[in-house]
């Protein structure tokens, strides 16, 4: 990468130039593998730039400058040159864990409990998260591509935690959540198990008061999809509304048990 940081002045100023004098500056300042550049160019939308610093030889598996692009607006068009410059979507390196550090308190160790003059709150600890590249994008158009790709839809649609559709579930992003299910094979929509667990958190993140019908909504796609010709049953519903945050007191909608 280049030393050479570009200010959010100079990059102000480089985008008001025309095509011609701005691809100029950009080599002249040899801004070429500059992360600033890129990584103002993704947040502001210009997608001239970020394609012409892919042109210029910017490193495809480049993992935090590709999620960037996933969630950026113009996320459908770039994906279609990732693909046309033939990136592999389950390269090993798009699906390593994200090292975090989790701050908690631990009520259950034994020494807290023995001396009162312990601080209760402990060092933090060191956790891995498996984020799948998919969860990084809010574009099911872009997923499709992805998967029309050869993206290991195991890993990134049907992973009960960080995949898309676990996501897109979790925060009612119902567009999105239809158009993935199409996905699903018969085993697991089969699968009740694997339902109760994409489907315990529907009702939290944002959709307050909502939850109860969005998560009817899918059961209902459910059914569609197995060619059941049924209203959804009430078990995966039942086991799931209790887990949610919010108390559900009403059926959403009719059910055939």
């Amino acid at each position: 990468m280049s030393s050479r940081k570009i200010t959010y002045a100079e990059f102000q100023d480089l985008v008001t130039k025309p095509k011609n004098i701005l691809q100029d500056r950009i080599i002249q300042h040899r801004w070429e593998r500059c992360r600033f550049l890129m990584d103002y160019s993704i947040m502001y939308n210009h997608p001239d730039i970020v394609y012409f610093l892919l042109d210029k030889g910017w490193d495809l598996y480049d993992v935090e400058i590709f999620r960037k692009i996933l969630g950026s607006a113009q996320a459908s068009e770039y994906i279609d040159y990732y693909i046309q410059k033939g990136i592999n979507l389950n390269d090993e390196r798009f699906y390593k864990p994200i090292e975090v550090e989790d701050y908690m308190f631990n009520y259950e160790n034994e020494y807290l409990d023995n001396d009162p003059n312990t601080d209760m709150e402990n060092e933090p600890v060191i956790r891995y998260i498996y984020q799948p590249i998919s969860y990084f994008t809010r574009n099911s158009c872009v997923v499709k591509k992805m998967i029309d790709n050869g993206l290991d839809i195991k890993k990134n649609v049907f992973d009960t935690e960080w995949g898309c559709l676990k996501r897109a579930i979790d925060y009612g992003e119902m567009d999105f959540v239809i158009d993935i299910m199409q996905y699903i094979d018969k085993d697991h929509l089969e699968s009740e198990v694997w339902w109760c667990l994409m489907l315990n958190h529907v009702s939290q993140d944002g959709n307050v008061g909502k939850g109860a019908e969005k998560c009817y909504t899918i059961l209902c796609e459910r059914e569609k999809l197995l060619n059941s010709g049924l209203q959804p049953s009430r078990d995966i519903y039942d086991k799931v509304k209790v887990k949610w945050y919010h108390e559900v007191k009403e059926d959403p909608g009719e059910f055939r048990d």
